[in-house]
């Protein structure tokens, strides 16, 4: 069995949970740095009750899912 699997997680937490992993251990520098910034994300998730947003919750990071 896969190890993500055995962890409990989806493989699209895992692959973005690795890249994440992968950015953070380059070297510091101009690649680094620009590695970093396809780390960010800007994604909102809302839940709804009764035609009203309930609860609103904004990730910044992949690593936030």
């Amino acid at each position: 069995m896969s190890a993500w699997r055995q962890a409990g997680i989806t493989y699209f937490r895992y692959c973005n949970m690795t890249a994440s992993y992968l950015r953070k251990s380059l070297k510091p520098g101009p690649l680094r740095k620009e590695a970093m910034e396809r780390d960010a994300v800007h994604q909102k998730l809302e839940i709804w009750s009764k035609g009203k947003v309930q609860e609103s919750l904004a990730f910044e990071s992949v690593s936030d899912f």
